[in-house]
């Protein structure tokens, strides 16, 4: 497994041994959605069989491709990347603004 994170725009992969037992499938009719935008209904999406979106109770998610292949993270606005065999944990970029003295997630 590669054991650098992965980015597309705003969000964040981050190879993990596993994740929580008492998580929960979330399912999409999009397939795998990652994040999605505010205004304009971009999503960052995975279509590929044998990947699976999962979210603990703490409402951490996690990407699961158990396939033998990589899959394809692909965003309307960004190039397409590929997701290793593994777990991975979802995660937004965030900022700080040193102005008004705050961090917050960066939006795409």
């Amino acid at each position: 497994m590669n054991k650098s994170q992965l980015q597309q725009g705003d969000v964040l992969l981050l190879p993990v041994k596993s994740f929580p037992k008492d998580s929960k499938q979330i399912k999409d009719q999009r397939g795998v959605v990652l994040a999605e935008g505010e205004i304009t209904g971009h999503y960052h999406g995975i279509e590929d069989e044998g990947v699976a979106l999962m979210e603990a109770p703490s409402g951490a998610r996690f990407i699961v491709n158990s396939g033998k292949k990589a899959a394809t993270l692909r965003h309307q606005e960004h190039k397409p990347i590929s997701v290793p065999p593994g777990i991975f944990q979802i995660g937004i970029v965030r900022e700080k603004d040193w102005f008004q003295d705050m961090v917050r997630n960066v939006v795409d």
